[in-house]
């Protein structure tokens, strides 16, 4: 800003209505002590404590660059002193993008070289007082509201313009042997800028594509890639700068601003190690952990490249093999094959199926042409169908190995030897739940009211140490449920005699409700086996349990097992005929009548006429033909009555060792 001289009061309305501007750019060499030439018709005028200031470029040098004061509370005799580079900042850059834009934008009464000498005092005048720069911005502001407006555009110019980031980062293509270095250079959007100089270069052994060891170039609309190759084994470190706009600081009356060449801007160093041989690393993860029987086999497999010195082969592809083990027990879980230091990936699976004492149940294949990817594997048997689990459960592992015969094109002479997985691992450990077969029979299948029943089950399928495991080995795998249980449920209706429509039905237990309710519910252990429930017999906590028929109705035995990470959820079904009673009242016998009161049995009045002759012996009586029809006739209704009551109740077939035919 240019401060003039102070004016009586009176007249501060009407010099603040005029608009004095003034002045040329003339064209001289710019030399120190150059005086400069006054820019005032392209500045903004405006009052501030009785005295006329002028917001805009304060002149221009020979060269015709502009100067902008940074000192508000001094006056400028137009004369260019010293010059010295400000520090590198994101405000000097902006200052420095915005001069170069704008510093020959002179148009009367355009806004813009004043919006500029706002945007330059705000970033580096510090002075205070009535004179400082605070108070007059504020009077500029009120008098001049239109060119803060042009003070917020060229703001936002500035960040689009101005490199507010330099980053660089490597790239391998071939081993540890050609890469590439990106050069990415943004404005605080993280826009690329363009327009920005910029040099590398290469310490070490390494060199850019056309074998020198430094390159120059400018920034583009987008990052810069610069192949590179390596020329040996070692450290490499690549630096380099980029150019980045400044300002240069004028030592005058007050001080000034303009212009500057430039600053070097140094990028972030970076370092690797160059190496010929190649040693990816295999990473698995099988997913999901817990799978029931006849699922298929997944794995979640990655190869990468661990350390600087490991680069990925340009244009080569890893292909890399699994082998996939299962029904292996608990106590195989703790086992760590090591691989010995003559091992080949083949001798390594040799070693791990004699020590599990089974082969392989399935294999994979992946191929790989960059690190980092993840691919999934599918387990599939010889003759290449899909694997899946089997019934029997129990745990399954991964190995995987990347053989150096195996592979294709140069691959195999960049493998200094075979890759192959840790066995057991437990990120590549994962387990099946067994399926549980149940089967029962309760003692009797009908009984009175006030009869014990009582069931025998035979339970198999857990593993032989169930409910011993806590989990502990391994990560993603519960502990065991130690119980299952049984319960005891009540079928039946509300009048004597109308259970018939509550006969168990479907596998599924029922809801409680007015004609089903559970008798109890007891723990048993989780375990293969035959036990009895009822009838005195011992639960899993050690209390006999007893079980009275109390009512007419249904009685159904039903076992279940939650399932766990081991084995799967498992019950009886509810309608099974072999698992339930038919409970009925004991029937009602009428009392035998006897009469006390004797009958005379009158007789018969005497033949009075003759009478007949007996018939003669060999003759044939009518009382024995009756006599056998009514023993035939009952044989035939009792037996009429059991088929009929069979094919309502068949498991009252079963009753006392019985079979069904």
């Amino acid at each position: 800003m240019t401060r003039s001289t102070h004016i009586p009061a009176s007249i501060v309305a009407v010099v603040a209505a005029a608009a004095i501007l003034i002045g040329g750019v003339g064209i001289a060499h710019a030399i120190e002590g150059e005086q400069l030439t006054p820019a005032d018709a392209y500045n903004f005028n405006y009052v501030h404590d009785y005295a006329y200031y002028q917001a805009g470029v304060i002149g221009f040098d020979g060269e015709s660059r502009g100067y902008y004061c940074i000192e508000q509370d001094k006056g400028s005799n137009h004369q260019a002193g010293a010059a010295n580079p400000m520090a590198d900042s994101i405000n000097a850059r902006r200052a420095s993008v915005l001069i170069s834009t704008y510093q020959n934008h002179l148009v009367e009464g355009d806004p813009t070289q004043a919006a500029l000498a706002v945007i330059i005092h705000d970033f580096f005048d510090t002075s205070e007082g009535v004179g400082g720069w605070q108070e007059c911005r504020k009077k500029l502001k009120k008098q001049h509201p239109e060119v803060f407006d042009r003070v917020e555009e060229l703001l936002a110019e500035a960040d689009a313009l101005t490199p507010a980031k330099l980053t660089t980062s490597l790239a391998y293509d071939k081993g540890a042997r050609n890469g590439t270095v990106s050069v990415s250079i943004v404005n605080i959007h993280g826009t690329p800028v363009a327009g920005i100089p910029y040099s590398l270069a290469f310490t070490g052994p390494a060199a850019f594509a056309d074998g020198a060891k430094t390159y120059h170039g400018v920034s583009g609309d987008d990052a810069a890639v610069i192949p590179w190759m390596a020329t040996g084994d070692g450290d490499v470190r690549v630096e380099g700068a980029a150019t980045v706009p400044s300002v240069d600081v004028i030592t005058s009356t007050q001080r000034l601003v303009r212009v500057g060449g430039g600053q070097a801007a140094a990028f972030d160093t970076l370092r690797f190690e160059t190496k010929q041989t190649f040693a990816p690393t295999i990473r698995t993860v099988t997913t999901p952990r817990i799978l029931d029987a006849g699922s298929p086999v997944t794995d979640a497999v990655t190869v990468d490249v661990a350390g600087d010195d490991n680069v990925w082969p340009q244009g080569e592809a890893l292909t890399v093999d699994g082998w996939y083990f299962d029904g292996l027990t608990t106590d195989m879980l703790g086992l760590r094959i090591e691989r010995r230091d003559d091992d080949t990936a083949d001798t390594v699976v040799e070693r791990v199926a004699e020590e599990f004492g089974r082969e392989p149940a399935a294999t994979a294949t992946l191929t790989f042409d960059t690190p980092g990817v993840e691919q999934t594997a599918v387990a599939r048997t010889a003759d290449g169908g899909e694997y899946t689990t089997p019934s029997s459960g129990g745990f399954g592992t991964w190995l995987w190995a990347a053989r150096r015969g195996r592979q294709r094109g140069a691959m195999g002479d960049y493998l200094e030897r075979d890759i192959v997985t840790d066995v057991i691992d437990g990120q590549e450990t994962n387990v099946t739940r067994g399926v549980v077969d149940v089967s029962s029979r309760v003692h009797k299948h009908t009984v009175h009211v006030g009869a014990t029943i009582a069931d025998t089950i035979r339970v198999s399928g857990f593993p032989d140490d169930h409910g011993t495991w806590t989990g502990d080995e391994l990560d993603g795998v519960g502990a065991d449920k130690r119980h299952a249980q049984v319960t005891v449920w009540w079928a039946g209706g509300d009048a004597r005699g109308d259970d018939a429509a509550y006969r168990p039905e479907g596998d599924a237990q029922p809801y409680e409700g007015a004609h089903h309710r559970i008798i109890g519910t007891w723990d048993y252990p989780a375990v293969n086996g035959e036990f009895t429930v009822g009838g005195g017999a011992q639960d899993a906590h050690g209390d006999a349990v007893q079980i009275t028929a109390d009512e007419p109705g249904w009685y159904v035995f039903v076992w279940s097992f939650d399932g766990d990470d081991r084995v799967a959820a498992a019950a009886s079904s509810y309608e099974d005929a072999l698992e339930r009673v038919h409970v009925t009242e004991e029937p009602d016998v009428p009392p035998q009548q006897t009469d006390t009161k004797r009958t005379e049995t009158p007789r018969a009045p005497e033949p009075t006429g003759a009478v007949p002759a007996p018939l003669a012996k060999t003759g044939i009586s009518a009382a024995l033909p009756f006599t056998l029809s009514c023993i035939i006739c009952a044989a035939a209704a009792i037996i009429a009555i059991r088929l009929r009551r069979a094919a309502m109740h068949p498991e009252d077939m079963y009753d006392n060792g019985a079979t069904a035919v």
